[in-house]
């Protein structure tokens, strides 16, 4: 790849922070992370409601991808 080709990682349309929080699962209830993504960024960044995802996990990194 050269310099005036960019990754689809380096396209960034818009940066969030968001806070991990914890909401109780299971028997006996028991706290795990949770995430809520929502906002017009999401349609800007292409992503359309009734479509599947697919998240690829990694050491603290998740990657997103819309599926067809």
């Amino acid at each position: 790849m050269n310099k005036e080709e960019t990754s689809p990682a380096s396209k960034s349309i818009a940066a969030s922070r968001l806070k991990v929080t914890g909401v109780g699962a299971g028997r006996p209830r028991v706290d795990v992370p949770y995430v809520c993504l929502r906002g017009r960024w999401l349609e800007k960044a292409g992503f359309v409601i009734g479509r599947h995802v697919k998240i690829e996990v990694g050491q603290a990194r998740l990657t997103i991808e819309q599926v067809d």
